[in-house]
């Protein structure tokens, strides 16, 4: 029964499984030795009761009951979508140039769309595209939902979004038509708050580039600018197939990130490969070695890992990351030695603990032969 950090105890007998939970929140159950997308596990959704449903039939109202709907789904302005329990919609949803718009209930969004299977089409930012897209968009709230992505393209697509919560969904993207299968990524944007929620992605957990890049992510014809601040994460429950937890930025992006935390977080599974640099904690691979990118105060706090991974995947020699505070961070198993080639300094390791050794210098990390110094690094007592 994973997150471990729950303390759930199963008994087995037979062909039966028993647990008792006591916490709303996100479960796997899981055979010994789980961790690939192929793996079969049941997900148990623990939801508190629902204190604050909309009048269903106000005008602002999409309401969708219990049943199959096939249809995408534009949403204005002042508008609410919501999905009752056993509401399950075929299609996308899309906020372009709304304010103040939310998508709210216990239903599910299946989206299987038009992508090639053989190459990565899921990074542009057009309607329809991905189980929620979203463009130019101020006051976002998305409660509750289950998104499911059956097909190559990112989950929830946020393209200059500011002032949103995301509180309580569950992604799911991981068949292996979806090898490129994001969970939330950020075209600019910020301000934006992910609460006590599930991400089961086959690659990034959450992703930020710079709002130009939607339109050439491997920067073909030119470089981009742009900001992704003051995103916060808490209460989540995260396992990723291919990749990292973060990817901060990419091929040709000038991209500043502010004010990233992330707070009482498991992370039950993670990859353990590699591409261009080791899948980590926090990856800034830019495979032309290009992009002047700026990327400072990240706070992240009582991460539990359950399984090994690097905490550093920093190949783009362009890139600066400063003013880092990892702490009270623990991890099972014989950590992925770090990569770092870009200017890393100002990181304080705070009661880090991988593989039961409390991290007290620069080779507790331990960093890959060929990486740079982590400059004016702090290692802080055992808690």
């Amino acid at each position: 029964m994973r997150p471990l950090s729950k303390n759930c105890k199963p008994t087995v007998n037979g062909s039966t499984v028993s647990f008792a939970i006591s916490d709303a929140g996100q479960y796997s159950v899981e055979r010994a030795g789980t961790g690939h997308f192929k793996d079969d596990v049941l997900f148990l959704f623990a939801n508190r009761p629902d204190t604050s449903v909309p009048n269903l039939t106000a005008k602002n109202v999409i309401h969708l009951k219990a049943g199959i709907h096939h249809r995408n789904i534009d949403l204005t302005s002042g508008q609410t979508l919501y999905l009752d329990a056993g509401a399950v919609l075929f299609g996308g949803i899309n906020v372009w140039d709304a304010k103040n718009v939310s998508i709210l209930g216990w239903g599910t969004v299946v989206y299987y769309g038009p992508q090639s299977e053989t190459h990565d089409d899921g990074w542009k930012n057009q309607k329809n595209w991905h189980p929620l897209t979203t463009h130019n968009v101020q006051g976002l709230t998305v409660r509750g939902v289950t998104f499911v992505g059956r097909s190559r393209t990112w989950s929830l697509q946020t393209h200059t979004t500011f002032d949103a919560v995301f509180d309580n969904i569950k992604i799911l993207a991981v068949n292996p038509q979806n090898i490129n299968g994001d969970g939330i990524d950020w075209y600019g944007g910020g301000r934006t708050k992910v609460l006590n929620s599930f991400i089961r992605s086959m690659d990034d957990c959450f992703a930020f580039f710079t709002p130009g890049s939607s339109q050439d992510m491997w920067a073909t014809t030119r470089n981009t600018a742009g900001e992704v601040n003051d995103i916060y994460i808490e209460n989540c429950v995260l396992w990723s197939t291919l990749a990292n937890v973060f990817r901060i930025g990419f091929n040709g992006q000038a991209l500043t990130t502010r004010t990233i935390t992330m707070r009482n977080t498991d992370v039950i599974h993670m990859s353990k490969g590699e591409w261009h640099a080791p899948w980590a904690l926090f990856c800034m691979v830019s495979p032309n070695s290009k992009g002047k990118a700026s990327h400072r105060d990240y706070t992240f706090e009582n991460i539990r890992f359950e399984e090994p991974i690097a905490l550093f995947g920093l190949q783009n020699p362009e890139a600066q990351f400063e003013r880092i505070l990892l702490k009270n961070i623990t991890m099972l198993g014989e950590p992925v030695p770090s990569v770092v080639r870009n200017t890393t300094r100002n990181v304080t390791f705070d009661n880090v603990i991988l593989n039961g050794k409390h991290v007290g210098s620069e080779a507790d990390i331990p960093l890959r032969a060929g990486s740079r110094q982590v400059e004016n690094a702090t290692f802080g007592p055992i808690r």
